[in-house]
């Protein structure tokens, strides 16, 4: 279940588990790989209903995640957060559980961006984490 919508997902087998569940977490929980393939169907991406994002889309889909299936983050937004923070304990970026965590530009730049290019590939940012 991913907020509250039943999900299905194409096992990838036990070798894929093994291999995951050691490079993970060094085999201290048991996990499985699921891969949406193409027979499954794209559910929509849950709308963003306290703010208007216009670089959401209604065509937008995320199978396995809710607004996006990518999170990226900047090392650097990190550090000034960490800055800022007057008695609490650091914040580490495993606390935010981004799927990409970029290095070198200034702290919180990336909200100004539209779109971000790491090699072939084209992200378009949706809205910022919450």
């Amino acid at each position: 279940r991913v907020w509250n919508v039943d999900v299905q997902g194409q096992d990838c087998g036990e070798d894929v588990a093994q291999w995951i569940t050691q490079a993970v977490n060094g085999n201290k929980e048991k996990l499985r790989l699921l891969y949406k393939g193409t027979v499954l169907e794209d559910k929509p991406a849950r709308p963003i209903i306290y703010f208007d994002f216009p670089h959401q889309k209604k065509t937008d889909t995320a199978y396995f995640a809710d607004t996006s299936p990518y999170h990226i983050a900047n090392e650097n937004s990190l550090t000034d957060l960490n800055s800022r923070l007057e008695e609490a304990e650091a914040v580490t970026m495993q606390s935010f559980r981004p799927n990409i965590v970029i290095t070198g530009p200034p702290a919180w730049d990336e909200d100004d961006w539209h779109y971000i290019k790491i090699e072939n590939a084209i992200f378009r940012r949706i809205k910022p984490c919450e």
